[in-house]
């Protein structure tokens, strides 16, 4: 029961008014969350815009190759998936200039197809897979159509063209690509820039209110502990709200340009980063509110968060790493470290390496560290909050707050 009239005292709920009101009133929040708004809808419409302008390229022909490549072409379009445009030229002339320009892809005079640079074995691009596959219809047509095969039984004729296919076994099952890998990785991305931002926030209120001496008149009528909680809180509904808009501007993106994230695996991976960025913003600002109350000048702020900064950026690199397929066993296990957890869960999670039981277990980890930080962070921000002049010791702050109680 003092567990509950603590969550409903009104003194938090008027704490976390102030820091709600302080940070929608903010210019560099709204501008802010209309930047991160704008990269997560782009991460989801330049993709598709790219991919759906792969999908059509031109083709110059002269007036003798015309006949040969519109018959070929429907055959092309369906191995390929490239659709063929094709424009009559009216010279190799006109025709070589247009390759170069960039004006058609490549052209075909009716004897040879022409292209800008050599293309190469290895590349798959659009424009290479449309060459390669036309010279191979354009040589089994001439083949068929020549006098060489006039007189074999088309039996043999069908029986050449279609060999059977030579058996082939795969020691192993193929690698899974993860599906949403972009929409990943960006997430990844705005998490490690939203708990920086939020971090900051939670660490410059705290040394700002002890360096303006504002504290002193907040802690007459509240107590340290219920300060901490209304700051925190406060914070945490502005970053729920920035986080809703952002997922709100990636799912307008995706449902204009019918991108598949809206649906199945990638609305859960929308939903699962949104998860983890709460639990992992209630575990650092937890930390940057501890690491605030130690000092009480701003040009100390970075000495104290550094420690705090040191494994949020080993996360993330962690998990750009795991994004790219590496890391191996040993960042297996630090997914379960809750420091690590919300950057290299959905990674894992997306990829398939991280089953519902895994994620449960990594979310169950960092609840239970929560306890153990909000203790910590308490006791020294009630040790802190009132010292000013020179940064407190880690020792001294736990002393200071025994004291106190």
């Amino acid at each position: 029961m003092r567990w509950n009239r603590r969550i409903v005292d009104p003194t938090i709920l008027l704490v976390t008014s102030r820091e709600i009101n302080q940070r929608l009133s903010s210019k560099a929040y709204r501008v802010a969350t209309v930047v991160v708004m704008l990269i997560a809808a782009g991460a989801v419409v330049v993709p598709r815009l790219v991919s759906s302008g792969k999908s059509s390229i031109a083709v110059g022909v002269l007036g003798s190759g015309r006949i040969q490549l519109v018959s070929a072409i429907p055959k092309v379009s369906r191995i390929t998936g490239v659709k063929l445009k094709v424009v009559g030229e009216d010279s190799i002339a006109t025709l070589d200039q247009a390759v170069r320009t960039g004006r058609i892809a490549f052209g075909f005079t009716g004897s040879a197809i022409v292209t800008d640079r050599p293309i190469q074995s290895g590349d798959s691009s659009a424009l290479a897979r449309s060459v390669f596959t036309l010279s191979g219809v354009l040589s089994t047509e001439r083949l068929l159509n020549s006098t060489v095969v006039h007189n074999v039984p088309p039996s043999v004729v069908s029986e050449i063209m279609s060999p059977p296919t030579m058996a082939r076994v795969a020691l192993n099952p193929p690698k899974s690509k993860p599906k949403n890998q972009v929409a990943a990785i960006v997430g990844l991305v705005v998490l490690f820039t939203l708990l920086s931002q939020y971090g900051a926030w939670v660490l410059l209120g705290v040394i700002e209110e002890k360096s303006s001496r504002i504290v002193e008149i907040l802690i007459s009528v509240i107590r340290p502990r219920t300060l901490l909680i209304g700051k925190v809180l406060g914070i945490g509904l502005v970053a729920l709200l920035q986080a809703l808009l952002i997922l709100a501007a990636t799912f307008i993106a995706a449902s204009a340009t019918g991108s598949s994230i809206v649906g199945g695996a990638g609305a859960m991976l929308l939903l699962m980063e949104l998860g983890w960025l709460l639990l992992g913003y209630a575990l650092y600002c937890s930390l940057f509110a501890a690491a605030g109350s130690l000092v009480s000048r701003l040009e100390d702020a970075q000495s104290v968060s550094v420690v705090v900064q040191i494994p949020m950026v080993m996360g993330y690199v962690a998990g750009l790493t795991a994004a790219g397929g590496g890391g191996g066993s040993l960042l297996h296990i630090l997914a379960y470290v809750p420091l690590f957890a919300p950057f290299l869960v959905p990674i894992y999670w997306n990829a398939g390496v991280m089953g519902v039981v895994g994620v449960a277990t990594a979310a169950l980890l960092l609840a239970a560290t929560l306890s153990l930080t909000y203790r910590l962070a308490a006791r020294l921000y009630e040790g802190g909050i009132l010292q000013g002049g020179q940064k407190l010791k880690f020792r001294r702050a736990l002393a200071l707050a025994r004291e106190m109680d």
